[in-house]
């Protein structure tokens, strides 16, 4: 977190949750340790036999609920049909202007393969020299759902 420029933890925020920051880390049961929380708060946390609860407080330049233009509202990437023989068949979606690259897995999980699309709308990609059977295809786009594909005879 303190090298993510998203979220950041804001400067001596940290402390026990309990502490009134009047009793310096001492018994947070004792009546001199008055201020934002009240005594029957202090005797329950102190009861439980834990350490206080630590709070810290995180700030963000960031808008926390994105604007919704932000995101795709139809998939970025669609495979033609999901039962091939040779060639995967790929429509971009022509919102689409970054490289788009993905990753096929088996079953197991194991990555088969690797490969960047070509910036066009179309793209094909050789699977001929796969065995037959069910596989996934997860792709670079962050919106974009991962694929089932069945390569067959």
């Amino acid at each position: 977190m303190l090298t993510e420029p998203k979220l950041k933890y804001r400067a001596n925020s940290h402390k026990p949750f309990g502490d009134n920051g009047n009793c310096f880390y001492s018994n947070i049961t004792s009546p001199d340790c008055d201020g934002g929380r009240d005594q029957i708060l202090r005797d329950k946390l102190y009861n439980r036999r834990d350490p206080l609860p630590i709070v810290i407080d995180l700030e963000t330049s960031e808008e926390i609920v994105p604007d919704v233009d932000s995101f795709f509202l139809e998939n970025p990437l669609l495979l033609e049909a999901t039962g091939v023989t040779s060639n995967l068949k790929f429509q971009r979606n022509s919102n689409v202007s970054q490289k788009v690259s993905f990753e096929v897995y088996n079953v197991l999980g194991q990555k088969l393969l690797e490969h960047r699309l070509a910036p066009l709308l179309n793209s094909i990609v050789d699977v001929s020299t796969r065995a037959d059977g069910l596989y996934y295809l997860k792709t670079s786009l962050p919106h974009s759902p991962i694929f089932k594909f069945r390569k067959t005879p």
